[in-house]
């Protein structure tokens, strides 16, 4: 490494060999800094070593992660944006360079790709990739860090080791309240819109444990991590009001608005890290990518490509909440994989004009945020209780009425009335057969023609199912389904089928 410096192993060799450098020990950060300020050196890495220690000695503990410089602000951490960067690196343009070998000395000169180089080696010095992965489960407020552990609910000062990343502007006032009094406002939405309601305070439950688990960083730590589908089919049901409430009582930096679609973009997911709650208005008519949707919902660790910056790679954390008028289809079905990640929260009820107030969400923020608070924690209590939210009765109709529009095909398959599996070879069913009984089934449950699959598409979904217990084969009457027996809507088939006579 004689006569070589950092930077030059960065341009030569590339940033993992520069970092196993840095780590090794090859390069002593130490013996390049002088208390004198004189560069002894004059290259990038030098400066950016230098840089390092004046943004400690102003900012404290920094470091980089996930695209981003941060620094610990006494109450949470906050991004050192470049535009707080680049004075610390600026201060170096004309520094008198004194090279101990006694070489003459020369000055230092900054450039657009000096500039740039200084910043990719801070960001490499100090880059640890997990180091927001085990933030601390509580809510950070304006008078401290709200722990919850073993059923309770307490107050402890804010600590960098916390690793939060915003503040909830209210106080905490040590109250906890599950139901909201019936004189607030947060009462009157949450009474507005599930009135009549059977299941309206598993839904009330639901809700806070939802704007719990993203304020806890909680949405995709849960055993089973879900997004909320707020559903109703009709405007002024309220479901909106609730995603404007979750969004502003956040501070916007936490926050995102991408839709189940996007989240299939690798731009758009460069937003995600960080956030917290990433909430949209609709899901939108489109096909959803099955796989992406389960990858972000549950954490999955990802790429994403920012615009005119590397590309990083990151855990998403954020929890998911999404309002609906529609449900729209997954472009590789609706498996159990998919199910297992839909918390739907039904909107029956649409509010008469009279009863609306305009800006209520704002409102409650503005003048009930204690209460709020209040009404989320008992729902944090909740939630790590069960370590799930609240089951919701009327949702599992929702849910099979998506199932229906979005993989017709399984759920046909699921209807017990219809179709019977028992994983024999010996039961078996000609395709061209067990398809007239879809198509029957698909009339008699009301799905529209447009998501009907023609033949070939039908058994194509059956093949890629993935069940050990039913497979497509060819036999001597055509191409079969083995492991099902049609239990009504059943054509003559011939007798080697195994099929009752319907």
């Amino acid at each position: 490494m004689s006569g070589r410096d950092a930077n030059d192993t960065l341009r030569s060799d590339g940033e993992d060999a520069l970092r196993t450098a840095l780590d090794e020990g090859e390069f002593d950060p130490a013996g390049m800094l002088d208390p004198d300020r004189d560069l002894k050196i004059g290259s990038e890495a030098e400066v950016a070593l230098r840089v390092i220690e004046d943004l400690r000695e102003r900012y404290g503990e920094i470091t980089y992660s996930e695209g981003e410089l941060w620094f610990w602000n006494r109450a949470h951490w906050e991004p050192l944006t470049e535009t707080m960067l680049l004075p610390f690196i600026r201060k170096y343009d004309g520094q008198l360079v004194v090279p101990e070998n006694g070489a003459s000395s020369s000055t230092w000169k900054l450039s657009d790709r000096v500039r740039n180089g200084v910043q990719k080696l801070i960001a490499i010095e100090l880059r640890d990739d997990d180091f927001f992965k085990d933030a601390a489960t509580g809510i950070n407020v304006k008078n401290g860090f709200i722990e919850i552990s073993n059923g309770e609910a307490k107050t402890i000062p804010h600590r960098a080791e916390h690793r939060t990343r915003h503040v909830l502007q209210v106080t905490w006032n040590g109250s906890v309240c599950a139901e909201p009094p019936e004189d607030t406002l947060l009462h009157t939405l949450i009474e507005g819109c599930f009135r009549g309601d059977l299941d309206a305070p598993q839904k009330a439950h639901a809700l806070a444990e939802v704007a719990a688990a993203a304020l806890l960083g909680l949405g995709t730590k849960l055993v089973n991590p879900k997004a909320a589908i707020l559903y109703g089919q009709t405007a002024g049901n309220g479901k909106s009001k609730f995603l404007g409430l979750f969004r502003q009582m956040m501070d916007e930096r936490v926050t995102s608005t991408l839709t189940a679609q996007q989240l299939g973009d690798d731009k758009m997911r460069a937003t995600l890290p960080g956030v917290l709650l990433n909430t949209a208005d609709e899901l939108g008519a489109s096909a959803i990518r099955s796989d992406t949707f389960k990858g972000a919902i549950t954490g999955e660790r990802t790429a994403a490509r920012q615009v005119y910056k590397v590309p990083i790679t990151f855990s998403p954390m954020a929890q998911h909440i999404f309002a609906t008028n529609t449900l729209p289809p997954f472009s590789d079905g609706m498996d159990a994989g998919v199910l297992r990640r839909l918390h739907i929260i039904p909107f029956n009820r649409t509010i008469p004009e009279e009863e609306r107030i305009a800006n209520l969400d704002r409102l409650i923020v503005e003048r009930e945020p204690e209460i709020l608070l209040n009404w989320i924690i008992a729902g944090a209590l909740r939630l790590i209780a069960q370590d799930g939210f609240t089951q919701i009765p009327s949702a599992a109709k929702t849910l099979n009425e998506w199932m229906s529009v979005s993989d017709p095909v399984e759920a046909w398959l699921n209807d017990e009335d219809v179709v019977e599996i028992t994983g024999s070879s010996s039961d078996f069913i000609r395709v061209k057969d067990a398809y007239t009984s879809f198509k029957r089934w698909s009339e008699t449950v009301g799905l529209s023609p447009s998501n009907v699959p023609w033949q070939k598409a039908f058994t194509q979904r059956i093949g890629k199912l993935n069940r050990s217990d039913i497979s497509v084969i060819h036999k001597r009457i055509g191409n079969v389904i083995l492991g099902i027996k049609l239990t009504r809507h059943t054509s003559k088939c011939d007798g080697n089928t195994g099929l009752r006579d319907g």
